[in-house]
């Protein structure tokens, strides 16, 4: 038995990057594993990757409604991981405003929408993935 037997585990941006291992290592922890991203064409080929073991759920986390509905038709779950963002960088006083409010709404208020809607077993756990330029920033550059 792995860790994570009988684990509900969702991965919000699973479909590539740190989401997708993410959901590589819940699968080998025995969870039952839902990935989830805008983009069905990359969740298809996630989902073939990680051998069909995971559902493939296509979900925009910009979409408020939209999450809302997601949670509510399914049962809690144990462990939820979000690492889906679309972000710009770029030195503060060249940084277009347009993309930095859109940079803002993805990586901010998209993982609130999901903090806000979802619904958590007993002792259930959000993992909010900011990436490597939080820790290593580059030089020049804001909105890592």
């Amino acid at each position: 038995m792995g860790y994570l037997t009988g684990k509900r585990v969702l991965v919000v941006g699973g479909s590539s990057g740190i989401g997708l291992a993410a959901a590589v290592r819940a699968l080998e922890g025995g969870a039952s594993v839902t990935i989830a991203s805008r983009s069905a064409q990359k969740l298809a080929a996630a989902q073939a990757e990680l051998g069909g073991k995971a559902e493939a759920v296509v979900l925009d986390a910009g979409d408020a409604a939209a999450v809302d509905a997601f949670f509510a038709a399914r049962p809690p779950f144990d462990h939820i991981v979000v690492s889906a963002a679309q972000t710009k960088s770029a030195p503060v006083r060249s940084f277009v405003l347009e993309d930095a409010y859109a940079s803002m709404n993805s990586k901010f208020w998209n993982a609130f929408r999901i903090a806000r809607a979802a619904r958590f077993a007993e002792g259930g756990t959000l993992t909010l993935v900011s990436g490597y330029l939080s820790l290593r920033p580059a030089k020049g550059n804001v909105l890592q």
